[in-house]
């Protein structure tokens, strides 16, 4: 079942675990969520603090010619995935597509933890996406800062181009 049909307005992660509670015992039933940054995770949250057994898998980003993207097809997805790995032992060819078990953090310093580590992690990410957009600017725009300074991330490099900033102005002073 895809969580929009359950209960698509603010706070239906609260009302996902008496939903299912209509088809099994909870401690019966397994949900397969896909990793979406943040975004999932209230949902995982309130799901473990009911007893549910939460997995995780990578966002899918290719699909097969012809397939279009909808709840229904994804929800099906996703549940024949899970229980292709879990009922029936199959292994998948993709590290990816892994199904791999979630927990609850067991006290809130270490929730909190997780938090901060994540936001780390895409804080990190952010700054290696800028570093090499930097470094691709100044390739094409200025191949020849390149020899001058193969860093150009480098503190003396970003501070000769604050103070002088285009080819332009080195052209005009040569």
């Amino acid at each position: 079942m895809s969580l929009r049909q359950v209960y698509p307005g603010p706070g239906w992660h609260r009302h996902l675990p008496c939903r299912l509670r209509t088809h099994a015992p909870l401690a019966a039933c397994a949900v397969l969520l896909e990793n979406t940054g943040h975004y999932h995770r209230a949902l995982a949250e309130a799901l473990l603090d009911k007893g549910v057994a939460v997995y995780f898998i990578a966002v899918k980003q290719k699909r097969a010619n012809g397939l279009d993207k909808s709840d229904r097809r994804d929800a099906l997805r996703l549940g024949n995935h899970l229980y292709n790995q879990l009922a029936l032992g199959l292994q998948v060819s993709e590290r990816t597509q892994q199904v791999r078990s979630m927990r609850a953090p067991t006290t809130d310093a270490a929730a909190q933890l997780q938090g901060l580590v994540r936001r780390h992690y895409e804080l990190m990410q952010g700054q290696t996406r800028l570093r090499n957009k930097l470094t691709a600017l100044c390739d094409e725009i200025f191949p020849e800062y390149l020899q001058v300074f193969p860093d150009v991330n480098a503190a003396v490099a970003l501070d000769l181009r604050e103070k002088f900033p285009t080819r332009r102005w080195w052209l005009r002073q040569v």
